[in-house]
């Protein structure tokens, strides 16, 4: 089985929320003001989407599997302060 790829992880979301690439970051490690409750068994990418305004919001993020290329989550990051 093929592994995912950071590259396909960014054309699944992007695909999933019909955005532009350029608006998705592949985060390396969840940052520790995250608060994503319904988290996968599978290791997945951690992709950040970029508000679509300048605007006090919580983070949107999408998890995509490593193995399956499947959003385990697609949400917010329950970064509020």
């Amino acid at each position: 089985m093929t592994e995912i790829t950071q590259n396909d992880a960014i054309q699944i979301v992007a695909k999933h929320l019909e955005c532009s690439l350029s608006s998705l970051t592949v985060l390396s490690d969840m940052p520790a003001n995250f608060r994503i409750y319904k988290v996968t068994k599978e290791p997945a990418w951690l992709v950040r989407v970029a508000p679509s305004e300048l605007k006090l919001v919580s983070a949107h993020v999408v998890l995509v599997g490593k193995q399956s290329g499947i959003i385990h989550y697609d949400g917010s990051a329950g970064d509020e302060r």
